[in-house]
């Protein structure tokens, strides 16, 4: 797998995960601080690592903007597409990082190459917020 190899999945299904990723993130890093603009959250800067936050989600992927997962969300919000093209490696460190459970064993799970990974977890976060992305396809239906 090379670094850069992305991944489609509905705007609806990216929507759920952007927000589910921004509100643990922020309610992880900035709970107690006035962020004047959500969008600011990813530029944040760690006092001990002296780097961005948001680093974390872009590890080991040819990523570097920090507000990539945020200009991915607003790909969603503008353009008439039903699908979001998202980096595989950063799409399974968010996943990751919200705690989605495989339904595999996780000797099975950690000997799966990152495309059966994603698979798995995504499958797993389309099941576990299937209302919610139920609701912003019909949200978006009516507009």
């Amino acid at each position: 797998m090379r670094r850069n190899d992305v991944i489609q999945i509905s705007c609806a299904a990216y929507k759920i995960f952007y927000k589910k990723l921004r509100e643990k993130f922020f309610e992880e890093h900035f709970k107690d601080e006035r962020i004047k603009d959500r969008m600011d959250i990813w530029d944040a800067i760690d006092s001990n690592s002296g780097k961005p936050y948001a680093l974390k989600f872009l590890v080991d992927s040819m990523v570097t903007d920090t507000r990539y997962l945020y200009r991915k969300h607003m790909d969603c919000n503008s353009y008439e597409s039903q699908y979001s093209i998202i980096n595989v490696q950063v799409f399974l460190n968010g996943l990751l990082y919200l705690g989605i459970q495989p339904v595999e064993t996780a000797d099975k799970f950690n000997k799966m190459k990152i495309y059966d990974k994603v698979e798995c977890l995504y499958n797993s976060f389309l099941e576990l917020y299937s209302k919610e992305i139920s609701d912003v396809k019909n949200d978006s239906d009516l507009d």
